[in-house]
């Protein structure tokens, strides 16, 4: 699969073998021997090579990214802007879209859009014990904030997002 996706990525780029091992500092022979299947490259350069194109070691091998269909008109999904960068380890990023699907239960260490006091929405990692529950956000600068379960509304589960 990597020697289909190699060729039909460079091709798709419009660029030679030549120019694709210059960039990449390798021989026009291994690159050729990559497209053939009669040689794989070392992790380092996979890497590399995905850095290149720009897309993933998974899609350079040839794995597709599963993707969930969903009907954008269904009730059970909320669309939230995220307004911080609370959640950033986790790669949830300010400007994000995150799509919640609704529901008010969740397992310990989901991701979920919650509110406290009627305040203004959040999405925090959630963990519960002994009815207190741990808002957990994804980067140092914010606080873990304990709270009553009952001062806490989940409003959804976090399935996606779409990243600026």
């Amino acid at each position: 699969m990597f020697d289909e996706c190699l060729k039909k990525l460079r091709k798709d780029k419009m660029i030679s073998q030549k120019s694709l091992s210059e960039a990449l500092q390798l021989s026009r022979s291994t690159i050729a021997q990559y497209e053939g299947g009669t040689r794989t490259p070392d992790l380092q350069t996979l890497i590399r090579i995905a850095q290149f194109f720009d897309v993933s070691i998974d899609e350079l091998l040839g794995h597709e990214p599963e993707r969930r269909k969903m009907d954008l008109k269904d009730e059970n999904f909320i669309f939230f802007s995220v307004k911080d960068n609370s959640m950033q380890n986790a790669r949830i990023l300010e400007g994000d879209m995150a799509v919640i699907k609704k529901q008010d239960t969740f397992e310990n260490g989901d991701i979920v859009l919650l509110t406290m006091h009627n305040q203004v929405p959040l999405i925090r990692k959630v963990v519960l014990k002994d009815h207190i529950v741990a808002l957990i956000p994804e980067h140092p600068d914010y606080e873990v904030v304990l709270a009553n379960m009952l001062e806490v509304a989940i409003l959804g589960k976090v399935i996606g997002i779409s990243f600026v």
